[in-house]
């Protein structure tokens, strides 16, 4: 698996049915009022660069 897939894989599990923050900043939120994508939700980017270069 490649690691994108991986990132995007992991950080849908732990968000959608687990309900915990996401790990690589792979989801993003559309916005309905302006049918964009918005910015990941990231709680500590220095953690989460960390598993990126992981």
């Amino acid at each position: 698996m490649k690691a994108i897939t991986y990132a995007r894989f992991y950080d849908n599990i732990i968000t959608r049915f687990l309900n915990k923050p996401q790990t690589y900043g792979t989801v993003k939120k559309f916005n309905i009022t302006t049918m964009t994508p918005g910015l990941p939700e990231i709680d500590d980017i220095e953690e989460t660069n960390k598993f990126r270069k992981k």
